[in-house]
């Protein structure tokens, strides 16, 4: 296992007790911090990442990341998964959702699902029939918004089937974290087909938010 006692002694030399508070209060105080800003916090750990680069994925290491309270650990981990993106295959899509729904907050779960689902799903298509269309219809509201924005990078590879279908799927939502998912997975979308989100929002009854974001550029 990837040697986190190591880790846990460079950031305590590093912790910063006012930046701790302000970053936990940023946060709505559902997290404890040691303070340390997202630059310093590569820098620290880039040895790390890369004397795990030949290693295999490191499961337990994840999950005891996870158990931290601090959120430094929660980034590391998610961070660690994606460098070792390369080891996970389409079982491991239940790792991404133990990830997204707990520690859960936009901070995490935004990075996430554009970065490691995104990525899972375009080497395992098979997941856009089989984890996609229960999260978009998920009780858990991270996995909802994470159906909805997992396909930010793809680009004009964005298959706007399942687009639709996770936004149809959640247009009732009075959930902000909801709307604005829809709104923002549009509006980047917009950069690269804008008729298509264009006629999209012509005949959709969007919640104003998802209607005012995805109108941004177009």
């Amino acid at each position: 296992m990837p040697d986190l006692e190591t880790i846990t002694q460079v950031y305590k030399n590093h912790r910063d007790p006012v930046k701790a508070m302000q970053m936990k209060a940023y946060l709505r105080d559902q997290f404890e911090f040691y303070g340390i800003d997202a630059p310093t916090r590569r820098r620290l750990t880039r040895s790390f990442m890369a004397s795990v680069r030949k290693e295999p994925l490191d499961v337990g290491f994840v999950r005891e990341c996870y158990r931290k309270p601090q959120r430094e650990y929660h980034y590391l981990a998610m961070e660690y998964v994606f460098r070792k993106r390369k080891d996970l295959v389409a079982a491991d899509i239940q790792l991404a959702e133990e990830l997204l729904v707990n520690n859960s907050w936009w901070d995490t779960v935004d990075f996430i699902a554009a970065n490691i689902v995104g990525w899972m799903v375009s080497e395992y298509p098979e997941l856009k029939r089989t984890a996609i269309p229960v999260w978009m219809r998920h009780e858990n509201m991270w996995l909802r918004r994470t159906s909805l924005i997992y396909q930010l990078k793809y680009r004009e590879e964005t298959d706007t089937e399942i687009l639709s279908e996770a936004i149809h799927t959640n247009l009732e939502s009075r959930e902000f974290f909801i709307n604005k998912a829809i709104g923002w997975a549009l509006r980047q979308y917009s950069k690269y087909n804008p008729d298509w989100v264009r006629s999209f929002i012509e005949n959709t009854d969007l919640q104003p938010l998802s209607h005012r974001e995805a109108s941004k550029y177009i």
